[in-house]
C-alpha cells in the first residue's frame, strides 16, 4: 500500500460511508448514503452501481472476494460477467437443503480461515485478469483484516480455535478481556492487514504496464480495540470505525497534497465516472475528486457516515477538526486536532460549532427519507442455510 501511495495522484484518509460491510459497501458501490441499506438489502434498491455503468459501456467486469454479505445472495452480482463469492451452493444445486446444510457445515468445520484468504483471492484475479480483454473493470474485497483475525498462522488448525475463542470474547463479553489480550488482538489485526498488503502488491503486479488503468483503493470500515469499550466494528462512527485509507490514481493527473477539505468514500464512483466521461443516471451522495486530483479545492466543508443501532440510525457529521455524533442517547462532539482519539466529549461547551453542525445534519435528514432499522437480523431464518452459517462464522448474525 505504501508503494501504491507513492505513486498515486492522491493518498490520504477519507470518512467511511458507514461502520459496517452491510451499510457500507453497498455505498461504496453506488454512491448513495447507506441509511437507504439500513432496513433494505442491496437488491432492494434500484441505484445504478459502478458495475452496471461500466458494463453498459462496454467494459469486461469481474468481482472476487468471500464475504456472504455482498454475495450474489443479495443481488451484488449485477453488472458483473464474473463473479466469485465464495458461495458453493446458492441457486447452484438440486441438492435438498439438508444435505448441502451438513456439506457446508463440514467445510467450514475443515477450514482453516472462515473466508477465502488473501494468497486464494488474488490468485484468482490475476487469472482473470491474465485473461481479461480491455477494458475492464475489477472489484477484489479481502477479508483477512476482519474477525476472527490469526494470532499465529504458523499453528494451522491449533490458532484457528485459539483467534476464534479470543476474537468471541472480545465480541461479546469487552470488559473481560485482558491488557495482554488485547495487546494480542492488535497485533494480530495488523498481521493480517500485513498479509493483506503482500498480496495486494501481487494484484497491482499483474496491472504494472497497463498505464490507462485507474486504481482506487479503500477500506469499508475500520477496526476497534476498546478504545470506546468495544471491539471489531460495532454500530458507532468514532474514527476508529469510519477512518479509512483512500488512495486513487487516475492516469494523466497531476497529483495533490493532503486535501483541505474531508473525503468520504462515496467519492469514489463519482470521480471514477467523471474519469470516463460517463454521466450518472441518478444524483450520487458524493463528489468527483478529479478537480482534487489537480490541485484545486472540493467546495464542501463536511461529509456525512451513518450507521444503524437497533431500529435507529446514527448520524455522524466530520469536518476536517470536527466531529459530531447524534444518536438517540444523545450528542457527542470532539476536537480532532487535539483529541484524534475521541475521548474528551465537548457537547455544550462549543455552541456556534455545534449549531452549525446540527443545521447541516438536520438538513441531511430533510432531505432523505431516513430509515433505521436492521433487516439482516429480522430475516436470519429465511435465509439460505449456507449464507447464514457463514454470517454467524463471521460475527454478522
Amino acid at each position: 500500500m505504501d508503494a501504491l501511495a507513492n505513486d498515486a495522484a492522491l493518498a490520504t484518509d477519507a470518512t467511511a460511508p458507514s461502520s459496517h460491510t452491510r451499510a457500507s459497501v453497498p455505498a461504496l458501490l453506488t454512491s448513495q448514503y447507506s441509511h437507504r441499506y439500513f432496513a433494505n438489502f442491496f437488491h432492494d434498491i434500484e441505484a445504478p452501481t459502478l458495475s452496471t455503468y461500466l458494463s453498459e459501456a462496454g467494459y469486461n467486469t469481474a468481482a472476487f472476494h468471500s464475504n456472504p454479505l455482498i454475495s450474489r445472495h443479495f443481488g451484488y452480482d449485477e453488472g458483473f460477467d464474473e463473479f466469485y463469492d465464495g458461495l458453493r451452493f446458492v441457486e447452484s444445486t438440486q441438492l435438498p437443503e439438508t444435505v448441502t446444510s451438513m456439506y457446508s457445515k463440514l467445510l467450514r468445520l475443515l477450514s482453516r480461515f472462515p473466508y477465502e484468504p488473501a494468497e486464494s483471492v488474488t490468485k484468482r484475479a490475476r487469472k482473470w485478469l491474465s485473461e481479461a480483454q480491455e477494458p475492464f473493470f475489477l472489484w477484489v474485497h479481502y477479508m483477512d483484516p476482519h474477525g476472527p483475525y490469526a494470532l499465529n498462522r504458523q499453528l494451522g488448525y491449533l490458532d484457528k480455535y485459539r483467534s476464534e475463542r479470543l476474537w468471541q470474547k472480545a465480541v461479546t463479553s469487552p470488559d473481560e478481556v485482558s491488557d495482554a489480550e488485547r495487546d494480542r488482538l492488535r497485533a494480530a489485526y495488523r498481521d493480517e492487514v500485513g498479509h493483506t498488503d503482500k498480496y495486494l502488491g501481487k494484484l497491482i503486479e499483474a496491472v504494472d504496464g497497463m498505464n490507462e488503468t485507474i486504481l482506487a483503493l479503500t477500506g469499508d470500515h475500520g477496526e476497534e480495540f476498546y478504545e470506546h469499550g468495544q471491539y471489531s466494528h460495532p454500530a458507532e462512527l468514532y474514527e476508529t470505525t469510519t477512518n479509512v485509507p483512500l488512495i486513487v490514481d487516475v492516469p494523466g493527473s497531476d497529483g495533490t497534497d493532503t486535501p483541505t477539505t474531508p473525503l468520504s468514500g462515496l467519492d469514489i464512483v463519482p470521480t471514477i465516472l467523471d474519469a470516463l466521461d460517463i454521466e450518472p443516471r441518478t444524483g450520487l451522495a458524493g463528489e468527483s475528486l478529479i478537480p482534487t486530483l489537480s490541485g484545486r479545492r472540493l467546495d464542501r466543508e463536511q461529509v456525512i457516515a451513518e450507521t444503524n443501532r437497533g431500529q435507529t440510525a446514527v448520524f455522524g457529521v466530520r469536518t476536517q477538526r470536527w466531529k459530531y455524533i447524534v444518536a438517540e442517547e444523545g450528542k457527542e462532539l470532539y476536537d480532532l486536532s487535539v483529541d484524534p482519539g475521541e475521548q474528551n466529549d465537548l457537547s455544550g461547551t462549543e455552541p456556534a460549532i455545534e449549531s452549525r453542525l446540527e443545521e447541516h445534519l438536520a438538513s441531511h435528514v430533510d432531505s432523505h427519507d431516513v430509515e433505521g432499522g436492521d433487516k439482516l437480523a429480522t430475516v436470519a431464518e429465511e435465509m439460505d442455510t449456507e449464507v447464514r452459517d457463514r454470517l454467524n462464522d463471521l460475527g454478522y448474525l
